[in-house]
């Protein structure tokens, strides 16, 4: 299994919250450095197949803190190994649907889905970052929304269980609203 780090490094998402094992050359990253991320326009996709079709879901709502999956490439590092910024390129980790084409970005309620998830697909070189509450959770999704069309919440989830998959503009607008996702 591939060990990662939780990180936060949104505005206002400075502090370091541990790790599932270690990963050489990461440390607590420098909250100066990590206050105003400029993240719009920078990012590429690493490729994990779908197997199943979009489906639609019950209401779920979204709780905080949940998390993203980062490249370990979309950080800069200092020679100590403490994260002091984002690199040019930030590379969310996103799912390819394998029907329409249409990519879709993870997100997970729990650290425990999102290690089981970068496992599963077999990810190495992978960041676990989390979004804190609504407005950091939607600065991300619009900084995605340009390569992502959907976003699915926990995609491991056991089988009978519903798929939680929206359209990220819909889940922008009810984050940006504080409703729940229908």
């Amino acid at each position: 299994m591939a060990v990662f780090p939780c990180i936060s490094v949104g505005p206002g998402h400075n502090g370091f919250i541990g790790t599932a094992g270690s990963l050489p050359g990461l440390a607590s990253p420098d909250a100066s450095a990590l206050d105003s991320p400029t993240m719009r326009g920078r990012h590429i996709l690493l490729g994990v197949k779908a197997v199943e079709p979009l489906e639609p879901s019950d209401e779920f709502q979204i709780t905080y803190p949940c998390y993203l999956l980062f490249a370990k490439s979309s950080f800069i590092f200092d020679e100590s190994g403490r994260v002091r910024g984002w690199s040019d390129r930030v590379a969310f980790v996103g799912i390819e649907e394998t029907d329409s084409g249409d990519y879709i970005l993870p997100v997970f309620t729990d650290e425990d889905l999102s290690r089981q998830f970068i496992a599963n697909a077999g990810l190495e070189n992978v960041a676990c970052v989390f979004a804190k509450d609504p407005e950091g959770f939607r600065t991300y999704l619009e900084d995605a929304r340009t390569k992502f069309s959907f976003v699915v919440f926990d995609p491991d989830k056991p089988k009978g269980w519903t798929k939680r998959n929206w359209p990220i503009d819909y889940v922008i607008k009810q984050v940006k609203d504080g409703k729940g996702l229908r």
